[in-house]
């Protein structure tokens, strides 16, 4: 997901969006899908300026792939 410039302005519903996201993905065995949402998330974090959750989330998502294998 590539948030547009405008989308830093008001990004209260795209972090509940992007949250939810990641917290539905993480119930489910798609470890691709599981990483996924969870970079979707640290893009919003990191264009909030939460670059220590946005590094946190990549973290994460990075972790989801080598088990994949990707």
């Amino acid at each position: 997901m590539r948030l547009p410039a405008t989308a830093c302005a008001s990004l209260t519903p795209v972090a509940q969006l992007a949250g939810d996201a990641a917290a539905r993905a993480a119930a489910s065995d798609f470890l691709v899908l599981r990483g996924e949402s969870l970079l979707d998330l640290a893009e919003v974090q990191r264009c909030a300026g939460r670059s220590a959750d946005a590094d946190a989330a990549v973290s994460e998502a990075l972790e989801l792939f080598d088990a994949k294998g990707c």
